[in-house]
């Protein structure tokens, strides 16, 4: 912290299972940079994994991967309305090489139970967009390399003019890479609900080791109908247990900024979007979002083509769960769900989870 008559050195801890440990790194800096007073600055060194060196004389900036390989990335122009890049390594290994790949357009960055398929479904069945990776929608960056990682958008650049969207609901990954590509022209998607239904859809989806002896943690971690036991009793009395229930029984501290909290710990600009919106309004829905990419990214968006169509669907519900599940929305009840036997989430449960929600006015805000 350098001020007009003084420095002074802060070192951060950065734990050995921090995937980010560069982002780890950026929010202090940003929280720091929060805190001082207008006659300081706040610099940052970080040399590590994830390390993004100063810009080059040519445009260019290094990286280094989480190997150890150091490899350049620079600007090119490929797709006029995207961010698109080339990277480059001199280095003899697997990864060594050229390749030009393009980010998204799109990114769907959350929330988990809040519209996010019906999101993605939306735009992919839009003929201005396309998958970023055609093998997934939710291409999120693994235990592997960055490298490999960017290789996944490779194929996408030089297919069309089409726009890209990915959905990968992990915001601090995007948050990341964010930095890594130095703000690359993007729409970043928030979705959010209101949190007692999304609690209770959480409650009925997914199963966990505290809540479920059975539960398998290797594969998707849904509930199973016949193994897995749900109440809205059962949901009710474990909140006023406080029962240690991992991300599926809520608390007050859980709930006062659920939303928020994510939104204030990345410096990406968030497009906030509800779900009831996409469900209820599609056409108001629609049009908020052709406005954000106008003035976001300077992209126009025709209008859907298929938004009567699109409404009267719904995509991973807790009773048809995937992405891959399309059923009639006059077949879905609100809020009922088989495994807890169409019973309906409790009013005075309803009631105490909205009395902790402090930040429902702004949600209310930021979602028009």
């Amino acid at each position: 912290f350098q001020g007009v008559s003084h420095s002074r050195h802060l070192d951060i801890f950065l734990p050995k299972q921090d995937r980010f440990p560069a982002y780890t790194c950026h929010e202090e800096f940003l929280r720091w940079q929060k805190r001082v007073s207008s006659n300081e600055t706040v610099l940052k060194a970080y040399d590590g994994p994830w390390a993004i060196s100063d810009i080059q004389e040519d445009g260019s900036w290094d990286v280094t991967d989480i190997d150890g390989t150091v490899f350049r990335v620079k600007s090119v122009p490929i797709k006029p309305t995207h961010s698109c890049f080339e990277v480059s390594t001199d280095v003899r290994k697997e990864n060594s090489g050229t390749f030009k790949f393009c980010y998204p357009l799109f990114n769907i960055v959350g929330n988990e139970k809040c519209g996010t398929s019906a999101l993605y479904n939306l735009l992919s069945k839009h003929p201005q967009m396309t998958e970023a990776n055609s093998k997934t929608k939710e291409y999120c960056y693994g235990n592997i390399s960055i490298l490999n990682y960017l290789k996944g958008f490779k194929k996408a650049a030089i297919q069309n003019d089409l726009l890209l969207i990915n959905g990968c609901i992990d915001l601090r990954a995007n948050s990341m890479f964010d930095l890594l590509l130095r703000q690359p022209k993007s729409v970043y998607l928030f979705m959010v609900r209101d949190i007692a239904e999304l609690e209770w859809a959480k409650y009925n989806f997914w199963c966990n080791g505290f809540l479920d002896s059975d539960c398998d943690m290797k594969g998707f971690h849904w509930t199973i109908l016949g193994k897995h036991s749900r109440s809205p009793k059962d949901f009710h009395q474990k909140i006023l247990q406080k029962f240690e229930g991992g991300a599926l029984i809520p608390h007050q501290n859980s709930v006062q900024n659920y939303f928020t909290s994510k939104i204030n710990s990345t410096d990406i600009n968030l497009t906030v979007l509800s779900s009831e919106m996409l469900k209820h309004k599609i056409e108001k829905f629609w049009s908020m979002l052709t406005f954000e990419t106008k003035k976001q990214a300077m992209v126009t968006l025709r209008w859907h083509p298929h938004l009567e169509e699109l409404k009267t669907k719904v995509i991973n519900s807790s009773n048809q769960k995937g992405p891959k599940f399309i059923v009639n929305a006059s077949d879905v009840k609100q809020g009922l769900y088989e495994i807890s036997g169409y019973d309906p989430l409790w009013n005075e449960t309803r009631e105490l989870l909205v009395s902790w929600w402090d930040e429902c006015e702004e949600i209310r805000r930021l979602t028009s």
